[in-house]
């Protein structure tokens, strides 16, 4: 369980720091370019199994 808690912890932070990044590069260009719905999904497929698991070891370590 608690492996499974530090690579959802480790995953989140590996998240913020990208989309940080991003932020940070879009800010510098004058102008914002939209991100592709593609990139989109492939984030969010991407980080739906360690969600999965952080919400999964919740539920145990709570109820």
């Amino acid at each position: 369980m608690i492996r499974h808690l530090s690579i959802g912890v480790i995953g989140i932070l590996l998240f913020l720091i990208f989309t940080s990044g991003c932020i940070i590069s879009a800010q510098n260009t004058t102008q914002l370019e939209p991100v592709p719905a593609e990139q989109i999904n492939q984030m969010d497929a991407a980080l739906y199994p360690l969600t999965y698991l952080i919400t999964k070891d919740m539920e145990q370590a709570c109820c």
